[in-house]
């Protein structure tokens, strides 16, 4: 398991459209149930152990909650873009930001891999 994993699984959301549905449907109800505020950590670590995990790991890849913390923080100091991501993003592939230090975050791992717009 490692970051590298978490990269590849948002690369792969970004070109699947299942994918996007399934996990775009899970933001949207992680969203409503915590309002714009970010879980807790033990919040977050049941969330991504009984919500996440299961459809990350049937997607076919596999890595840990921390793991996807580390990326979403370090996604954070993104700067540039490869020309891939700038089209994924130009191309207005909405971000489902789950697990980003905010909901709503602009710098959620979705935009850092070039899923998401901001």
């Amino acid at each position: 398991m490692s970051k590298e994993n978490v990269r590849l699984f948002f690369a792969a959301l970004a070109k699947d459209d299942v994918l996007q549905n399934k996990f775009g449907e899970m933001n949207a109800r992680l969203a409503e149930r915590f309002k714009g505020t970010p879980p807790d950590e033990e919040e977050f670590e049941k969330l991504f152990r009984d919500e996440l995990l299961p459809s990350i790991r049937e997607a076919g890849f596999s890595f840990s909650a921390q793991e996807w913390k580390e990326f979403t923080e370090e996604s954070k100091e993104v700067t540039a873009f490869s020309e891939e991501e700038l089209d994924a993003v130009a191309a207005g592939t909405e971000c489902i930001g789950i697990g980003a230090s905010n909901l709503q975050d602009i710098h959620c791992p979705c935009v850092s891999s070039g899923s998401g717009v901001r």
